[in-house]
C-alpha cells in the first residue's frame, strides 16, 4: 500500500485507539501541575493574612506598619504566605505581584527555549526535560531564604512550565488522526489543577510544603517515560525512517493491528519530506509575513485580542485574592467556570461562526468588566457588595476563557498552512507577555480599585471591534500557502534530497 500522509498510517492502526487514548492522558496530564504551580502566587503571596509583629520596636519606623495589627511571635505561628515571612507589606507591597510577572516571564523564555529544542533534539527527549524541570524546579521556590532568591525560583518555576500548552499539545497532535485532533484544544486538565490548588492550600496552609507538594505529580509523569513514543513525523523529517517504523509496530502492537512494512515507510517519508520544502520558518517566514498585507494584518489583530484574553485571564486569576470573601472558594469557582467554558466553545462555533462566537464573548465579558467598575466606583473598597464583585468578576472571566478558546481556532484558521506553526509560536508569545502585564494591573488596585477594571474592559472591547476585521472561516477551506517564491526540492524514494 501506498502511503502519502502519517495519518493514513495511523488511521490503519486503529485511529484513535488503545495507545492514542492512553498518550492523550500523558501528554494532557501535566497542564494538572502547570494550573498549580502558576497560579500558586494567589496563595502563597496572600496579603490579606495575620502578620507577625517585629521583633525590635526599632522595626516600626514606617507608619504604615505600626498601623497594622499584627501578632507578636510564638512558637506555633504558621507562614501561610511570603508577605507574613518577609513582611511584605506598606512600601513593600509591590514586591509580590512584580514576582508574579518573572515568573510570567520564565514561562515565556521556557516555551520559546523548549520549541527550539523539540524541532532539534525530538519530542520524547522534550517531553523527559521538561517533565524533570517542572517537577525540580516546581518545587526550587520552597527553598527561597528571601525575596530575591524567590524571585529566581519563581523565575525558574515559570521557564519549568511555559512549554507545556506548546510541546506537550504538539507532540500528541502528531499521533492523532485529524478527526480527534480538537482534544488538544477542547480538552483540558488545568482548570482540574485550578480546582485542585485551594483544596491543597486549605489542607496544608504552609507556603514551602504547599509549594512543593504542587511539584510532585509533575514527577510521577516520569515513570510514563519508557512508553512515550517519539513523533514518527519528526523521525521521518530527520531521516531517520528505521526509527519510525519501530514506532509504528510499537503502536500497532498496542492496538493489535498490522505495522506497515518498511519499504512503505520509506515510500512515506518521501512524499513528508517533499511536503516539508513547503513549511517556511525562521528570517523567512517573518519576511512574508511582513511582505504580506492580509496575513500581516490578521496576525496583528489576533496578537492583540490574545494579550488582551491573556491579561483578563491571567489579572482576574491573580486578583482572586484581593477580591474579598473567600479566596479558596474563588479560585475553586474559577475552575469549575474554565472546564464549562470550553463547553460553550463547542456549542457556538459551528452555529454562529469563529467570528461571531469570538466577538459575542468579549461583549458580554466587557459588560461584567463595566459592571464591576461601576460597583466599585460607588464603592470604592467594596465593602458592602463583596459577592457581587467577585461573581461580575469571575463571570467576566469566563467569557474571556471561552473567547481565547475561540481565538486559537481563528488564529489556526486563518493561518496558511506553510506559516501556521510561526503564526501560532508568536501569538503565543505575545500570550505569556499578556501574563506579564496581568500582575502589574493588580498593583494598580492600590491607586484605585477600579482602574484594572477600566483598563481591562478598554481592552476587550478594542479586540471585539478589531475582530470584525478578520475573515470568517466557518465551513471554508483552509488556506495552505501565500504568494511567494518556494524552490523546488526533489526527493528521492529513499529520502534523499
Amino acid at each position: 500500500m501506498t502511503y502519502t500522509k502519517v495519518e493514513e498510517v495511523l488511521q490503519d492502526l486503529g485511529g484513535y485507539a488503545k495507545y492514542q487514548k492512553w498518550l492523550s492522558f500523558a501528554l494532557i496530564f501535566p497542564q494538572l501541575p502547570t494550573a498549580m504551580i502558576v497560579l500558586s502566587p494567589i496563595f502563597t503571596g496572600a496579603n490579606n493574612v495575620p502578620l507577625l509583629c517585629p521583633d525590635s520596636p526599632g522595626d516600626l519606623t514606617d507608619s504604615c506598619i505600626a498601623a497594622i495589627n499584627c501578632t507578636h511571635g510564638s512558637d506555633d505561628f504558621q507562614f501561610v504566605s511570603i508577605v507574613q515571612e518577609w513582611n511584605l507589606v506598606c512600601s513593600k507591597s509591590w514586591v509580590t505581584d512584580t514576582i508574579t510577572s518573572f515568573q510570567m516571564s520564565g514561562m515565556m523564555i521556557g516555551a520559546f527555549v523548549s520549541s527550539i529544542f523539540s524541532d532539534m533534539f525530538g519530542r520524547k527527549k522534550c517531553f523527559i526535560v521538561q517533565t524533570f524541570l517542572m517537577g525540580f524546579l516546581g518545587m526550587a521556590p520552597a527553598l527561597a531564604v528571601d525575596p530575591w532568591s524567590y524571585t529566581v525560583a519563581r523565575f525558574l518555576a515559570g521557564f519549568s512550565v511555559g512549554a507545556t500548552f506548546v510541546i506537550y499539545l504538539s507532540h500528541l497532535m502528531e499521533f492523532l488522526i485529524p478527526s480527534w485532533r480538537h482534544i488538544c484544544g477542547a480538552f483540558s486538565l488545568f482548570p482540574v489543577g485550578e480546582m485542585l490548588l485551594p483544596l491543597l492550600a486549605y489542607l496544608i496552609g504552609g507556603w514551602r510544603v504547599l509549594t512543593f507538594t504542587l511539584a510532585l505529580p509533575a514527577l510521577f509523569l516520569l515513570t510514563f517515560y519508557r512508553f512515550v513514543l517519539e513523533s514518527p513525523r519528526w523521525l521521518l523529517v530527520r531521516n531517520r525512517p528505521d526509527d519510525a517504523h519501530k514506532v509504528f509496530e510499537k503502536i500497532a502492537a498496542w492496538n493489535s493491528k498490522t505495522a506497515p512494512s518498511l519499504p512503505e515507510i520509506k515510500q512515506l517519508q518521501a512524499f513528508i519530506l517533499k511536503q516539508e520544502t513547503s513549511s517556511l520558518t525562521g528570517v523567512k517566514a517573518m519576511k512574508v509575513i511582513m511582505k504580506n498585507e492580509k496575513l500581516r494584518k490578521n496576525l496583528a489583530i489576533e496578537t492583540f485580542c490574545v494579550v488582551s484574553c491573556a491579561v483578563v485571564f491571567y489579572g482576574v486569576s491573580f486578583n482572586a485574592k484581593n477580591l474579598g470573601g473567600n479566596k479558596y472558594l474563588n479560585v475553586f469557582y474559577m475552575g469549575i467556570l474554565d472546564f464549562c467554558a470550553s463547553l460553550t466553545t463547542l456549542l457556538f462555533t459551528n452555529n454562529l461562526g469563529r467570528r461571531k462566537t469570538f466577538m459575542l464573548c468579549l461583549f458580554v465579558g466587557t459588560s461584567f468588566m463595566i459592571a464591576v467598575v461601576f460597583l466599585l466606583l460607588l464603592n470604592p473598597h467594596a465593602s458592602s457588595t463583596p459577592t457581587a464583585v467577585i461573581a461580575l468578576s469571575l463571570g467576566g472571566r469566563f467569557c474571556i476563557a471561552a473567547a481565547w478558546s475561540v481565538l486559537k481556532i481563528i488564529i489556526l484558521e486563518t493561518s496558511p498552512t506553510n506559516l501556521r506553526a510561526t503564526c501560532l509560536g508568536l501569538t503565543v508569545f505575545a500570550g505569556y507577555f499578556g501574563g506579564v502585564l496581568a500582575p502589574q494591573l493588580v498593583i494598580l488596585s492600590t491607586i484605585s480599585p477600579s482602574l484594572p477594571y477600566i483598563i481591562l474592559g478598554v481592552m476587550t472591547a478594542t479586540s471585539s471591534i478589531l475582530c470584525w476585521f478578520l475573515s470568517e472561516m466557518l465551513e471554508k477551506p483552509l488556506e495552505d500557502t501565500v504568494d511567494c517564491e518556494i524552490k523546488e526540492i526533489t526527493v528521492t524514494s529513499n529520502g534523499e534530497k
